[in-house]
């Protein structure tokens, strides 16, 4: 890590919250592959309003920025907006979501990020054992992920769906996923087809799958197998 800035201030004021900001910046740091430079992160309470900004200028410029409001009790937020910016595209959120975590319930609901057709949608809670999500992501453009992520030499491409639904207890969820790969490309392969249905309940797994590609075609199934869950203390 080279050229670390630390920036912190705050004030509280009774027993609410008051005024509080943070700013770090780091010239650069190794990952012994890459070198991420321009790191910047700066936060800033003003009574129950959070504004939160972070950016990276390179390998890739990334940038992202939330607002929200605290709940009275500090135990959750309003995510009244969410931006992410890669390069060539940029997500946003529409609506508000609602982020919770106090002695009843861990839930996020209403939880939705777009960029043009694609999209991220997230709507779960656990209430006690009781578990119920549910996530769908639409029309991800592979090749438009950050090359800091995705090494750009792997010539990876395609549109991914993806919907995983969760329900039951959590120490023997009910699990029903769906993915589907369209026009994908990787390396030397193009025009990739597959689909992935998956079902797990009572610890029996069924699945199957279908693909198809200029040079190949096939599909496969999994009738019953027992899946088990680590154990709990």
């Amino acid at each position: 890590v080279s050229g670390l800035k630390l920036d912190a201030r705050a004030q509280r004021v009774s027993s609410r919250p008051g005024t509080a900001s943070f700013d770090v910046a780091i010239d650069s740091v190794s990952t012994g592959t890459n070198d991420i430079r321009g790191i910047a992160l700066a936060a800033k309470l003003q009574e129950q309003d959070v504004n939160i900004t972070f950016a990276v200028a390179g390998p890739a410029r990334i940038e992202l920025g939330l607002n929200g409001q605290l709940h009275d009790d500090r135990r959750g937020i309003d995510l009244q907006a969410l931006t992410l910016a890669l390069p060539g595209e940029r997500w946003a959120s529409e609506g508000t979501a609602r982020l919770r975590a106090d002695d009843k319930e861990l839930s996020l609901s209403k939880f939705r990020l777009v960029s043009g057709t694609q999209a991220l949608a997230i709507d779960g809670a656990r209430r006690g054992q009781d578990i119920s999500a549910h996530l769908a992501l639409t029309d991800l453009r592979l090749g438009q992920l950050p090359t800091a992520l995705i090494d750009p030499k792997l010539r990876l491409d395609g549109l991914l769906n993806v919907d995983v639904q969760v329900s039951g207890r959590t120490d023997a969820p009910k699990v029903v996923a769906r993915v589907d790969l369209k026009q994908a490309q990787y390396d030397t392969l193009s025009k990739i087809d597959a689909k992935l249905n998956a079902r797990l309940e009572d610890d029996q797994l069924q699945a199957s799958l279908d693909f198809g590609a200029p040079f190949l075609a096939g599909s496969g199934s999994v009738g019953s197998l027992t899946a088990a869950l680590p154990a709990r203390d």
